[in-house]
């Protein structure tokens, strides 16, 4: 046989060998899939990644079969590794009336996803469709979000057509894809849209208007500043923000005096976008009035509009405004610096000189979530001259978060009320996760029973084989009770189990129910190996909240 012959045929058997090792590799990733025994939790994640990572068709052929699964971290994660494909053929398919047709709507709106996150601009028809004809509201949102990637005069037809649909979500999710859009040819039917029912609607067609037209907008917009609804009246000011007209400062100044402490909060937000002289003084007359979480964030705003490090009493601020008012000048924007960390609340009114890892406690209405997850277990080691150790004082990363939180709770005066949450699957069962249904006053015998619950379910927990960080829920549950404004979350890393488990799916989530609870979010993350510093910084620097590494 000629030489070229041969080289031909063992690159022809090569190639076979190759097809017969990818066979058998998905072969592997379809019988871990179905193996939903707790223990093969972690194989079947892995394998939702892995078929990402190979992008076929027959890859997202398996990633289907799990996009209505029966967990929430399995289908979110199939639905972005299918959104990580970039092979055309793949997400042709994925378009395919085969995967929109199924009985699963689940399946139909992560679908829709996946397709948005691809970008796959190609398959807009596709997601239009699901966008204007679906039955189920979950798709008909799902495909509305997917199109403000998919720009086209086919896609703001449909996102249209939505914002009469029966469903809230579905018309917050068509204003939200239309802003991003910024699709001029549905101002009129935004316009129209300006006064809807849901409050979740308006605050997207308020900023839609403002992001498409912001010269038109203003007059649509500013009625909405006296709604009855907070949600609205923020609103109406952050699209003024975004508009960039005048009347946003007046704005802002008046509703820093608003009868709801979400709306406050945010015209403090929205003081260090606007950047006024006349607003430090603004901000500083209202911080003489507020006496719990609100002191936070009217001084992260003054610390922000002026470049200074003065505390959190409203006096110093005021002697030091009467001092300087004359030559000031704004601040270039920089952001918040965020604590420092020896920083400590002035006495005025509602001061309190508690804290939990050096972040200043100012909140009387404020939920502790504690990271209970199996490498809370571990020993975290700290260099000394050269060498790593064992910190013997200390123990395991669980030890160290007890040790804080009960010098913590000691600090706490009888006009702070609190509850603590725990970050496991396992406590999750039985609503075993809470300390409490709402939050108590944190009286001595609250304290000591809080502690002494603590010590219990970290005593079950030191038993236990399973249970896994579920970030997401541990939250969501602590803020059932209503009248929390302030979350400390300490974890050793990222959330690996619950409703959402990736970072972006988090974040958008928090944005949506944060838009009108306003909760600020302290993150503090234990050890240094295995950790996601970016993750924590960025869900405390949204909210407006501070991070420390410990």
């Amino acid at each position: 046989m000629p030489a070229r012959s041969r080289l031909l045929a063992l690159f022809a058997l090569s190639c076979a060998g190759l097809a017969l090792a990818a066979d058998d590799k998905l072969k592997d990733f379809e019988k871990a899939l179905k193996d939903k025994r707790y223990g093969n939790y972690w194989n079947r994640l892995d394998a939702c990644r892995s078929l990402g990572r190979i992008g076929s068709k027959d890859a997202a052929e398996l990633l289907a079969t799990v996009l209505a699964d029966d967990q929430p971290e399995i289908r979110e994660t199939a639905t972005t590794a299918l959104g990580g494909m970039s092979n055309k053929e793949a997400l042709a398919w994925v378009a395919s009336a085969p995967l929109f047709d199924p009985k699963e709507e689940w399946t139909r709106a992560n679908a829709a996803t996946a397709l948005g996150m691809a970008k796959a601009v190609d398959q807009a028809e596709r997601v239009a469709r699901a966008c204007t004809n679906d039955r189920s509201q979950i798709v008909r949102a799902a495909a509305s979000r997917a199109l403000a990637v998919m720009p086209g005069e086919e896609s703001v037809k449909a996102l249209i057509t939505r914002m009469t649909d029966p469903q809230g979500e579905v018309r917050t999710a068509a204003a939200e894809s239309l802003a991003l859009l910024k699709a001029k040819g549905a101002f009129d039917a935004l316009k129209g849209a300006a006064d809807d029912r849901d409050p979740e609607a308006r605050y997207a067609v308020l900023a839609a208007l403002a992001a498409i037209d912001p010269k038109e907008a203003v007059e649509l917009i500013k009625p909405a500043l006296k709604a009855k609804e907070p949600l609205v009246r923020i609103g109406a000011l952050e699209a003024l923000v975004v508009a960039d007209n005048p009347s946003a400062d007046e704005a802002l100044r008046m509703l820093l005096s608003d009868k709801e402490w979400q709306v406050r909060a945010a015209a403090a937000r929205a003081a260090m976008e606007v950047r006024y002289k006349e607003d430090v003084e603004a901000l500083i007359l209202q911080l003489e009035k507020e006496t719990g979480r609100l002191r936070m964030d009217f001084v992260v705003a003054l610390r922000d509009l002026t470049g200074k490090e003065i505390g959190f009493d409203a006096r110093d601020w005021k002697n030091w405004w009467e001092a300087n008012k004359d030559g000031f000048k704004v601040a270039p924007k920089k952001g918040s610096k965020g604590l420092i960390e020896e920083d400590k609340p002035g006495d005025g009114a509602g001061a309190s000189r508690a804290s939990f890892f050096n972040i200043p406690i100012l909140s009387d209405r404020l939920a502790f979530v504690i990271d209970m997850s199996g490498s809370m277990k571990t020993i975290e080691e700290r260099k000394v001259e050269g060498e790593h150790t064992e910190d013997e004082e200390l123990g395991t990363k669980l030890n160290l978060a007890k040790k804080e939180l009960q010098a913590t709770l000691r600090q706490l005066n009888e006009k702070i009320h609190f509850n603590i949450s725990l970050m496991n699957t396992e406590f999750k069962e039985g609503k075993k996760r809470l300390f409490v249904k709402s939050l108590v006053p944190a009286t001595e015998p609250n304290k000591t029973a809080a502690m002494k619950w603590f010590e219990n379910a970290q005593e079950k927990f030191e038993k236990a084989r399973r249970g896994r960080g579920d970030m997401y829920d541990a939250i969501v549950d602590a803020l059932e009770d209503r009248e929390v404004d302030t979350i400390f979350v300490l974890s050793d890393g990222v959330p690996t189990a619950g409703e959402h488990v990736v970072e972006e799916m988090i974040f958008e989530a928090v944005d949506r129910f944060n838009r009108s609870r306003r909760i600020t979010f302290h993150c503090v993350l234990t050890g240094t190996r295995g950790t996601d510093k970016k993750f924590m910084e960025s869900l405390a620097q949204r909210t407006g909240g501070f991070f420390v590494q410990r």
